[in-house]
């Protein structure tokens, strides 16, 4: 099942414009299809960072935090003990 898709108009650098129209010569593949596919793969990147981000900010607003010297003791042991387990929130600021 293929995904809905909507006409959408950008405009384009010429450097970039030229690219696009290389890569879809040589790939012989339509400008559109080519880049539909990049801004799919670089917007998920970014918004899958974003939502990273979000949670981070929620997660600090509940005022639970690692100390630096809490990651510093456990990145200094990782490869070292297998059994080593993430940090836990250590300082708590409200």
């Amino acid at each position: 099942m293929s995904a809905t898709t909507a006409p959408f108009t950008l405009r384009l650098p010429d450097d970039i414009r030229n690219d696009l129209e290389f890569l879809s010569r040589m790939s012989r593949r339509s400008q559109s299809s080519i880049a539909s596919e990049i801004l799919q793969e670089k917007i998920s990147i970014k918004a899958e960072r974003m939502k990273k981000i979000q949670a981070a900010r929620l997660q600090a607003e509940q005022g639970a935090f690692i100390s630096q010297s809490a990651m510093e003791q456990w990145v200094d042991a990782l490869g070292t003990d297998p059994s080593n387990p993430a940090p836990q929130a250590d300082y708590f600021h409200k």
